[in-house]
């Protein structure tokens, strides 16, 4: 059958996504997963990331407040990145590093509010203010 079809594969460590037209493949894409993260996100300086070929491609940010609390101020996601759940990962990282320095975390930046609100499992480290 003539088409476009997206075949996407779940495992315990990889995600892949196959694009198929007619019979010729076009675009694989696979994604080993560390921690739960489909995406290698790195530290930073107050930051988590995604970068490719030296470019960033995805970030959240945030701010020390004092020994207890971080804000998030911003997180960014590029074009070609969006839809594919990021920002959400992005969060994960930074609730994760706020657990592990131990932590509270508020945030300013629309998204992770919004992420770190509507996620129950967040809120053992979500903080409204100082």
């Amino acid at each position: 059958m003539v088409g476009t079809y997206s075949f996407i594969c779940f495992s315990e460590n990889f995600r892949g996504k196959v694009q198929i037209k007619g019979e010729r493949r076009i675009k694989i894409q696979i994604h080993s997963s560390d921690n739960n993260y489909y995406h290698h996100i790195k530290k930073g300086d107050n930051n988590f990331f995604i970068e490719d070929d030296g470019s960033v491609k995805a970030e959240i940010h945030y701010v020390p407040m004092g020994n207890k609390q971080l804000l998030v101020d911003k997180t960014q996601v590029s074009e070609e990145l969006k839809g594919e759940g990021v920002g959400q990962e992005l969060v994960k990282k930074m609730v994760d590093f706020a657990r592990q320095e131990g932590k509270m975390v508020m945030a300013t930046c629309p998204f992770a509010k919004k992420e770190l609100e509507n996620h129950a499992e967040y809120h053992d480290v979500l903080t409204s203010g100082v």
